[in-house]
């Protein structure tokens, strides 16, 4: 009995054991996974050394024109994800700017814009937009908020086969925002203006296109604040923009301010040039000179109820001589 016992427990323990060495086999061959393919996604700032975004968004736009796949990494460096095999078209951008973006048309890498959202009130006035003059040329623009810091990249050559490797791609962000500098020397002493003096710059491009790197067409008007700079003797404000419309356009700053008998006053200076032979687009220094605004100490910080329409206020155009 003992040894019939032992030839059953034999063929038993064989048959385990080749059923075991069949299932190992299996697993080697098929993948659960394998229709997808490991990606690590490479985000390098050679180009923008000083970036320092909290978190970055990339997307993959299948060729085909399925949605595209998006994913948030909480860092600047990137990470490694798994996503369907295929072909792509990959873009990158800043995912931290929640607090002023308006993402548009998300679903096409063409047409994925940012911008922002209306401006509603002047700063320092504390007045609605709505009820204020507007620049030549201008009164068709939307009054839009500045925009915050953007970087982005595209790629349009990503091809991941199914491969149990892990593959690469490399990302090379750039700073897309233009920087503005915009300062106004008065007659009056700087100091006298420490509420500082509402302003606003037309014709700038609405937002950015990051899937074709470039501004869009829409044109737009942003409001700014002017602060006293005692190095500088003038009213300076520093600011970001999407830079121009492709198409070029005319661009006006408008000067808000209140006169001792609660009239509206604003002054419009023709800036188009300055900001059309500025030596580097990205960083215009806009620098006007001879404007003679009225009685500071009669300006109130929110107005204190005060809200002038657009007809009670009074228009001036000036060309500087450059």
């Amino acid at each position: 009995m003992m040894r019939r016992y032992n030839k059953i427990a034999g063929a038993l323990l064989a048959l385990t054991c080749g059923s075991v060495l069949t299932s190992c086999h299996h697993k080697e061959l098929v993948y659960p996974d394998a229709s997808r393919s490991r990606l690590e996604v490479v985000f390098d700032w050679s180009n923008a050394p000083d970036a320092s975004p909290a978190a970055m968004a990339f997307y993959l736009y299948d060729r085909q024109g399925a949605s595209p796949v998006r994913f948030i990494f909480q860092n600047k460096t990137g990470g490694q994800i798994h996503v369907p095999s295929g072909d792509y078209f990959a873009m990158c951008l800043n995912a931290d700017l929640t607090d002023w973006a308006v993402i548009e048309r998300e679903e096409s890498m063409g047409d994925y814009k940012v911008s922002t959202l209306d401006a509603e009130h002047l700063t320092a006035m504390g007045i609605s937009t709505r009820g204020i003059p507007r620049a030549p040329e201008s009164e068709n623009e939307r009054i839009a908020s500045t925009p915050g810091m953007l970087w982005s990249a595209t790629r349009t050559d990503v091809s991941l086969p199914v491969a149990y490797e892990i593959q690469k791609i490399v990302l090379y962000p750039e700073e897309k925002v233009c920087h503005y500098t915009v300062d106004v020397f008065v007659s009056e002493d700087v100091d006298e203006f420490k509420d500082g003096v509402d302003a606003t710059l037309s014709g700038m491009a609405e937002g950015f296109k990051t899937g074709v790197e470039h501004a869009s067409e829409e044109k737009v008007t942003h409001p700014f604040h002017l602060l006293p700079d005692d190095d500088a003797d003038c009213l300076r404000s520093e600011f970001l923009t999407f830079g121009e419309p492709p198409a070029g356009s005319t661009h006006y700053v408008s000067l808000y301010m209140i006169d001792k008998e609660g009239k509206g006053r604003n002054f419009n200076v023709d800036v188009t040039e300055q900001v059309h032979n500025a030596p580097d687009p990205k960083h215009v220094h806009i620098v006007i000179r001879g404007i003679n605004l009225p009685d500071p100490k009669t300006v109130q910080p929110g107005m204190g109820g005060l809200k002038p329409d657009v007809d009670a206020w009074e228009s001036v155009n000036i060309n500087l001589k450059m």
